[in-house]
């Protein structure tokens, strides 16, 4: 008789819809980890991302502004 595979170990458990609530905890818990190892006490987090217009858009922006 095959040992049954430990949940922790099963990749199609927890990549499915039951394992999300273990993906978002160690979400937290992997960096929460990392930064009790390296000392960290404090962060910062930016939110926001950057966008890149289109060349021909840019520049005819630019020759409008100029």
């Amino acid at each position: 008789m095959k040992k049954p595979i430990k949940a922790y170990q099963d990749i199609d458990f927890l990549n499915s819809s039951d394992g999300r609530t273990i993906r978002i905890i160690t979400e937290y818990l992997q960096p929460k980890s990392k930064f009790k190892k390296y000392k960290v006490m404090d962060t910062i987090v930016f939110f926001g991302s950057a966008r890149l217009k289109a060349r021909r858009d840019a520049l005819r922006e630019y020759n409008t502004i100029k």
